[in-house]
């Protein structure tokens, strides 16, 4: 579990009276509709190994990684991307992605990325889905 510190934005929301935090207990409730809750990904599991080795993140914001992380994580099958093929994150406006590469949400840029802010859950494994068929 992440630790108040490690996380400081959350801070700067409180004293700008805009957010907070919460540790008390709570439910946890489904809103994008699929039923499930996923739990918390175990640093180095082979899971996680596998999402991180496929995906370049430069300052990819929460919505935008959570989203193409859950569709990753529910993917059937080992992940059929090689090294660093999907790119996300701020870093990359502007950028040109290389031959092979393909974008995820409206920082990166081109033919072969999928806009949104953040793209929904559905249309990135739609996206993702045409890349493998």
């Amino acid at each position: 579990m992440l630790q108040k510190k490690e996380v400081p934005y959350i801070g700067y929301a409180r004293a700008l009276g805009v957010g907070g935090s919460y540790s008390g207990a709570g439910d946890v409730v489904d809103l994008d509709g699929e039923g499930e809750v996923l739990s918390p990904l175990e640093k180095n599991s082979a899971q996680w190994e596998a999402i991180h080795r496929a995906v370049d993140q430069r300052s990819a914001c929460s919505s935008c990684f959570g989203h193409l992380s859950a569709v990753l994580r529910r993917w059937d099958g080992p992940l059929p991307w090689k090294e660093k093929e999907i790119c996300i994150g701020q870093d990359f406006k502007g950028e040109i992605l290389a031959k092979g590469q393909w974008g995820i949400g409206s920082c990166t840029e081109g033919s072969r990325c999928l806009k949104g802010c953040p793209p929904s859950e559905d249309d990135i494994r739609s996206f993702l889905e045409g890349l493998n068929g």
